[in-house]
């Protein structure tokens, strides 16, 4: 063991939490999420060895459908194919299929020729794309690409969302297992002050219900195993954008913004949790330093710390953030460095990523380290 990470481990039996200035070198002997947790010494977030196993499986199968290179180079090529596919192949065909019909016929048509004939190809090109997206059998690389298009990315899609379920479902049973009980949880969203201009935004944001919010609070509730605390939801009217605002004692603000959805709801409660728990904190960061060390070789723009406006051309005003492999820049967003930045985005994207199978199936192709440090931290809430 290298002596920055004996070190760390002397200062965490000695006052039992991480000295932050010495996290970055203790963090640049790390190679993998597992080493991160056991360098930083959380042995109640590294006791559920069965749910890390259970996740890297996962991560395998999701790793094998990037590598699958018949997958991914030929759906490509077909892709690029699709826009030409109508005229190079199904026109031509359509044409000579109309003149023919036309000379037989010479029947009057209320379409101008080139609408007859164009209307013919489509419906011939998505009878041909429905019949093989049916197909169990893959089609040979040399027939029409457009059924390898669509076969490939149907499958694809099929894999991720079977792969993003069974995370949600290891999710879900963090929640079930949750010593926090339902009475619990229901007792605590009902301590929530909710203004009145709040329950006017439920009503008016496109199908996500109080109910439906409600349900969701309650499952976040166990998820944190109540390690957590809303005092009040308002709407000030001026807001756009939902979020969320430290209270202290009172507990965090949640501000619906205009409107309010499941994934706000996850991500918004998932920097509560970061916030009110100062282990999960600490994990973050730890997660932060590490990327930004592995940017020189990872990032797309030179790695290190960037304006988080430049890299993503929206107006973050004087927001930064790591530019390395996080699923989307967003996540690598802090204020200052990993050190000491009051807030990191790890919990609350990872937490919105987790809220549907689909987006959670994503999530493990993107970035599986991520999905992995977001559910072991969460599952140390029961801990400890």
């Amino acid at each position: 063991m290298s002596k920055p990470v004996e070190q760390l481990r002397a200062q965490l039996q000695e006052k039992g939490e991480i000295m932050l200035p010495s996290l970055v070198g203790a963090v640049n002997e790390c190679q993998n999420a597992k080493e991160l947790f056991n360098v930083i010494g959380f042995s109640s977030f590294d006791l559920d060895k069965d749910l890390a196993a259970n996740i890297d499986g996962l991560i395998s199968q999701s790793n094998q459908l990037n590598d699958d290179e018949m997958l991914l180079a030929s759906a490509r090529r077909a892709m690029k194919k699709e826009a030409k596919v109508m005229e190079e192949l199904m026109l031509p065909l359509a044409r000579a299929e109309y003149e023919e019909l036309s000379e037989k016929s010479k029947a009057n048509h209320h379409m101008t020729p080139d609408a007859s004939i164009r209307s013919l190809a489509e419906t011939k090109y998505n009878h041909f794309r429905a019949k093989l997206e049916q197909s169990d059998e893959i089609p040979k690389m040399g027939d029409f690409p457009m059924p390898i298009y669509a076969y490939l990315f149907k499958k694809e899609g099929e894999e991720r969302l079977r792969l993003g379920t069974e995370l949600t479902n290891l999710l879900s049973e963090i929640v079930e297992s949750s010593s926090f009980s339902n009475e619990q949880a229901l007792a605590m969203y009902e301590s929530i002050d909710i203004d009145k201009k709040a329950k006017s935004i439920f009503k008016h944001s496109n199908g996500y219900s109080e109910e439906k919010f409600k349900e969701d609070c309650l499952e976040l509730f166990k998820l944190a195993n109540g390690r957590l605390k809303i005092g009040s939801i308002t709407h000030k009217g001026s807001q756009i954008r939902s979020f969320v605002e430290n209270k202290g004692d009172e507990g965090h603000t949640l501000e619906t913004g205009m409107s309010i959805n499941r994934s706000t709801t996850w991500h918004n409660l998932g920097h509560v949790i970061e916030e009110r728990n100062p282990k999960a904190m600490q994990m973050t960061k730890a997660l932060l330093a590490k990327r930004l060390k592995e940017s020189k070789t990872t990032g797309k723009n030179g790695g290190g710390i960037q304006s988080l406006t430049d890299l993503t051309g929206f107006n973050y005003q004087q927001a930064e953030c790591i530019d390395d492999s996080f699923f989307t820049y967003y996540a690598g967003k802090l204020d200052g460095t990993p050190e000491n930045t009051p807030y990191t985005e790890i919990i609350s994207t990872g937490l919105e990523w987790l809220s549907s199978p689909v987006s959670a199936g994503h999530f493990l192709k993107n970035d599986p380290e991520h999905a992995k440090t977001v559910m072991l931290i969460l599952r140390g809430l029961h801990n400890d």
